[in-house]
């Protein structure tokens, strides 16, 4: 399935620099997060993990489309209710609306995709440092 059709199916579009992230897979980025693929063959395939998600996240009425994962159960997302689309977490032990919720709750929670790049960029580099500190020279899930 391509981007386009991801769109269509969802009725989205990518903001450009997800695009291009997507579209280059040795972007540094890709250390930091497990981005959602519309080719991937196993768990990070985009439609089926949405197909999987979203059913639930309908009956909560929300609109939202998720786009990548730390790996742990959780997921970044879109909501798409309005554009610019806000990208929130959706924590694992509760449900999308309470997700949601907590993202409006919170300020700042809720930010564009370059914000949140960026965000997540400082993160895996802070995380990426305390691993320096304590003699690793990379973290335990990246390559050396």
């Amino acid at each position: 399935m391509t981007l386009e059709q991801i769109e269509s199916l969802y009725g989205f579009q990518f903001p450009d620099r997800h695009r291009k992230d997507l579209e280059d897979r040795s972007s540094p980025i890709h250390s930091a997060v497990e981005f959602l693929f519309p080719d991937d063959p196993g768990i990070r395939d985009f439609v089926r993990c949405n197909e999987e998600l979203r059913s639930g996240w309908k009956k909560a009425g929300v609109n939202v489309v998720a786009f990548a994962t730390q790996g742990c159960g959780d997921f970044h997302a879109y909501d798409i209710s309005e554009t610019p689309y806000q990208v929130f977490v959706i924590d694992p032990t509760s449900d999308v609306a309470e997700s949601l919720a907590a993202a409006i709750a919170q300020e700042n929670a809720l930010e564009r995709y370059d914000e949140w790049r960026e965000r997540i960029w400082e993160i895996h580099e802070e995380v990426e440092a305390d691993f320096e500190e304590f003699g690793y020279d990379h973290l335990p899930f990246t390559e050396s």
